[in-house]
């Protein structure tokens, strides 16, 4: 009964979710084998190539729960061909806007100006983090009432934005990928994020 499988489509199990919770009560359980439990995968295994986040199979491969624009494919993934090394999601801070704003009125109110903006973005597998965090649209960070979950992203040097939608009819995240340099704005109510872990 110790080695049965605990967590769906991983090789976790009951006795290493029990080690998992003891150094939780004890205050060792590091941010790495959390991370690791979210995305069910075995915070004791060695890591290996499976450790590794391929951005277009995630977010290109049909899922069910999500839907993914062309707009987000051109900033996001276009020439993105390598594997991404998990990233520990360790200090996020968020912001609902107050009224609309736009992408350098963002900058300046609520990431430390167009400079430090680049030091607060996220990276692909991060946001994959969040949308496994709320998959069916559940209670959570992500704002799951239709305004949008902004996030600043950095790939491979480029830098961009994404919003991320709950549609409830569909039952299904919506993401969309926008350049910080147009004209277009967010709307108040919307949710601005900003990560306090660097990248770098």
């Amino acid at each position: 009964m110790a080695n049965q499988i605990v967590i769906e489509e991983s090789t976790f199990s009951a006795s290493q979710l029990k080690e998992m919770f003891g150094q939780a009560a004890n205050g060792t359980l590091n941010g790495a084998h959390l991370q690791a439990f979210i995305e069910h995968r075995n915070p004791f295994a060695k890591v290996n190539e499976n450790d590794s986040f391929n951005p277009s199979a995630y977010f290109v491969k049909p899922r069910k729960g999500l839907w993914v624009s062309k707009s987000f494919q051109k900033y996001a993934l276009a020439g993105q061909r390598d594997l991404l090394s998990y990233r520990v999601i360790a200090d996020v801070t968020n912001q609902t806007l107050a009224r609309d704003m736009s992408h350098q009125e963002t900058f300046e109110e609520f990431l430390g100006g167009a400079e430090k903006a680049r030091t607060h973005a996220f990276t692909l597998d991060q946001l994959a983090t969040l949308l496994r965090l709320q998959p069916n649209g559940e209670d959570g960070a992500l704002l799951n009432n239709g305004s949008a979950n902004i996030f600043y992203v950095l790939t491979k040097g480029d830098f961009f934005s994404v919003s991320m939608l709950w549609d409830s009819v569909q039952s299904e995240w919506c993401v969309y990928g926008w350049p910080t340099n147009g004209h277009g704005h967010w709307d108040a109510g919307d949710r601005v994020f900003r990560n306090m872990t660097s990248i770098f």
